[in-house]
């Protein structure tokens, strides 16, 4: 391909790609809708517009047939934009189902604001039959979680992911972490040093119930003091490299 014929195709598809949001209901800032102008706007769209959240997709339309259920149902497409940081508009109150079946490597690092409550299986994988081995990190250090009292479920299936830094999420009083690592059998490393366990109201299988359908056993585990690690080896037994900070930082 000459670089003549390289950049006719760009130009091609940065067209496509800005008929592709208008047709989704996606605005310009004026009345020439323009790729500089239009594609800036997608990774923060205001609420209002139907839907809960949105994100701009690494896909040609003509596949979303076989896409999962979430991407074709509730979020909206467009090509040639992939991974970026999604915003959360105020007023959302639940991200529930978020990366519901994403199967990709690079997840997009999200930003909400304390008006979410519901994370409940956020970047879950399907059922906890149905996993995934392709998502390896993900940054969840734009989450608020200061009003959440759903996160059941929010990682189950990814039989890949590898290591969580959760020192950022603050813990709410009647928080539900049920079933939350399941079936995250490869996580070697989860960071809860913000975590106050006392406050949970329901962790049944948190960690999942064995080594087989959950975390390893000797996942490192950091909390931040003893009374926090008594809790978490109090109630699941099987964790033998639970840690609080100063060991951690000793180690």
């Amino acid at each position: 391909m000459t670089t003549a014929d390289y950049l006719e195709q760009l130009q091609q598809d940065r067209e496509d790609l800005v008929n592709n949001l208008e047709t989704k209901g996606i605005t310009g800032l004026t009345g020439d809708e323009t790729f500089t102008e239009l594609v800036p706007q997608v990774l923060n769209i205001p609420s209002g517009s139907g839907v809960d959240t949105k994100l701009i997709y690494n896909t040609e339309p003509e596949t979303m047939s076989t896409m999962s259920n979430w991407a074709k149902n509730n979020y909206i497409l467009g090509t040639g934009f992939a991974y970026g940081t999604l915003t959360i508009p105020s007023g959302v109150t639940g991200i529930g189902g978020l990366f519901y079946g994403w199967n990709y490597a690079s997840v997009p690092k999200v930003i909400c604001t304390n008006d979410v409550t519901n994370m409940s299986g956020a970047y879950r994988y399907h059922s906890t039959t149905s996993t995934s081995t392709a998502i390896k990190h993900i940054d969840v250090s734009g989450l608020d979680t200061s009003n959440v009292l759903y996160m059941n479920g929010m990682f189950a299936g990814l039989k890949g992911l590898l290591d969580l830094d959760l020192s950022n999420f603050v813990i709410k009083e009647n928080l539900n972490t049920s079933t939350m690592f399941d079936n995250c059998i490869s996580l070697a490393k989860i960071d809860m040093r913000s975590f106050d366990f006392s406050k949970l109201s329901s962790y049944a299988s948190m960690f999942g119930s064995s080594a087989s359908d959950g975390v390893p056993d000797d996942c490192e585990i950091i909390v931040a003091d003893a009374t926090q690690k008594t809790w978490v080896t109090t109630n699941f037994s099987r964790l033998t490299n639970v840690k609080t900070v100063a060991e951690y930082n000793a180690s």
